[in-house]
C-alpha cells in the first residue's frame, strides 16, 4: 500500500467568523462612544442654560437694587417699553424698561423662557427664570435667586 503523507498547512489568515466578531465588538464600542457624545452635548447645553439663567437673574437683581425708588413687586410683563437710553426716565419708567429688556433677553436665550419677580416680604425679592428642556420636553427647569435690597 502506498501511503501518502498529508501535510496540513497552518492557516495564517483570519476566518470570516473572527472578522464578524471583531466588527461586532468594534461597532458596539463606537455606538457606546456616540451615546456618550450625545449625553455630553445635552449636559453641556443644560450647563450653558443654567449659566445664562444665573447671569440673567443677577442682572435683574442688580437692576432692582439700582432703582430702589420703584417697587418691582409681582411684575412680570410690560406692554410698552419706554426709551430710557435717549431720554431721562422716572423710576417707574426705568423699571418698565428694565423688565422689558430682561424679558426680551430671556425670550431670546431660553426655549419657552419666562421670568418673574416676586416680593416675599419688604425689601426681599425672588427672581425666577423658567425654561423648557428641549431634549426632554416634559421637563421644565427653573432658577431662583432670592436677595435683599
Amino acid at each position: 500500500m502506498n501511503q501518502t503523507k498529508i501535510y496540513r498547512r497552518k492557516s495564517y489568515a483570519f476566518s470570516l467568523i473572527e472578522v464578524l466578531i471583531s466588527l461586532f465588538i468594534l461597532s458596539t464600542g463606537l455606538l457606546a462612544l456616540a451615546g456618550l457624545q450625545i449625553k455630553s452635548i445635552q449636559t453641556s447645553h443644560h450647563a450653558y442654560l443654567l449659566t445664562q439663567a444665573t447671569l440673567q437673574a443677577h442682572d435683574m437683581a442688580e437692576r432692582i437694587k439700582s432703582n430702589p425708588a420703584f417697587n418691582y413687586k409681582n411684575t412680570t410683563n410690560i406692554s410698552n417699553k419706554p426709551d430710557c437710553i435717549l431720554r431721562t426716565c422716572l423710576p417707574k419708567e426705568i423699571a418698565q424698561y428694565d423688565i422689558s429688556e430682561w424679558q426680551q433677553n430671556i425670550a431670546l436665550l431660553f426655549p419657552e423662557g419666562a421670568g418673574s419677580i416676586k416680593e416675599n416680604r419688604p425689601n426681599n425679592f425672588t427672581v425666577e427664570i423658567n425654561w423648557l428642556n428641549k431634549f426632554d420636553p416634559k421637563n421644565h427647569h427653573n432658577y431662583q435667586l432670592e436677595f435683599d435690597l
